[in-house]
């Protein structure tokens, strides 16, 4: 199937509907609604929905991903009244190079440092690459440093697992069925893996244990949706202290790191659009006019701090230059 894995993954969608009676597929070459699969492709979707029935029956899901060569798609399972069908979704999120995340260096070098501890977390809004930057330095960190690198996703987007340099990536599905997130990020923390990639912080259990792990001296990057560093901060806490008592002391403890990006719209060229990742970052560790701050829930007040920090770090990048 290698040349249908080329086709498919060269083809740019949103999603592709697998029926028994039918093929169908979304935003294919810009185009909106559904539109049947094109006849070049048949025989290569007929392989892709035999593997997802394989999958689904030998592993008793209904949602789940599978490779296809470099890409992992998304897959959920709709039983109809006349014939199951399956939704594969084009993953948004893909590994890229540190120089091609469009974090600066004195970012870039916070989060690569070899000695890092803690709960490192990339926040933003919806669709703005947080899953690909915080996977990508999760990735970059086990090829550099070595060990074990164990990730958590519901379910996975971005296809790591295997060997990497002197390192290994095991990937695992948090869902229902396995106690989802805040059980597989203890079953890492018992593994004796160097670095934990969490998919997403959403709920009051996973939040108090990251940042527990965090305070332990565990090393743990992971994505939250949120419109800022102050939010994100204040919502990690809003979720911890449902579950700990003393949630801003361990979260000021545990906290290494916050990155916040969101991409811009630009027009390079008249007739041409595109994107470019605008990012900030406040270092809690180290830094205890920060600590004292999350502490006492003055989150309002890190946004001093970040403007700081953001001005030290452009004259440290033009000095270097």
């Amino acid at each position: 199937m290698a040349d249908g894995v080329k086709k498919i993954n060269s083809i740019e969608f949103v999603d592709l509907y697998l029926g028994e009676s039918f093929s169908e597929i979304s935003g294919l070459d810009g185009v909106q609604g559904l539109v049947p699969v094109p006849e070049e492709l048949m025989a290569d979707v007929a392989s892709l929905r035999a593997t997802c029935v394989h999958f689904s029956k030998a592993n008793r899901a209904r949602e789940f991903s599978i490779p296809v060569g470099d890409v992992l798609y998304r897959v959920t399972m709709y039983v109809g009244v006349h014939e199951t069908v399956f939704a594969l979704r084009q993953p948004h999120a893909d590994v890229r190079s540190p120089s091609a995340l469009g974090l600066s260096d004195p970012v870039l070098d916070v989060l690569l440092e070899k000695g890092l501890r803690g709960l490192v977390v990339v926040g933003g809004e919806m669709k703005m690459g947080k899953t690909s930057t915080a996977g990508s330095l999760f990735l970059e960190r086990v090829k550099r440093y070595g060990g074990l690198g164990f990730g958590v996703e519901d379910p996975p987007e971005l296809n790591l697992e295997g060997r990497h340099g002197n390192g290994r990536i095991v990937q695992v599905w948090a869902n229902a069925t396995n106690g989802g997130y805040q059980e597989q990020l203890r079953i890492g923390l018992r593994s004796g893996a160097e670095i934990i990639f969490l998919g997403e912080i959403r709920d009051p259990d996973t939040a108090a244990e990251a940042a527990r792990a965090g305070l332990n001296g565990h090393l743990i990057f992971a994505t939250q949706h949120c419109e800022d560093i102050e939010g994100g901060i204040e919502r990690l806490h809003s979720l911890a202290v449902q579950r700990m008592d003393e949630a801003g002391s361990v979260i000021a403890k545990g906290l290494a790191a916050f990155v916040w990006q969101t991409l811009d719209s630009i027009q390079p060229r008249p007739g041409q659009f595109g994107k470019r990742l605008r990012s900030k970052m406040l270092v809690v560790k180290d830094n205890d006019s920060v600590k004292t701050k999350i502490r006492e829930g003055n989150f309002a007040g890190l946004r001093l701090d970040i403007e700081h920090q953001a001005s030290a770090s452009a004259w440290v990048s033009r000095k270097s230059k």
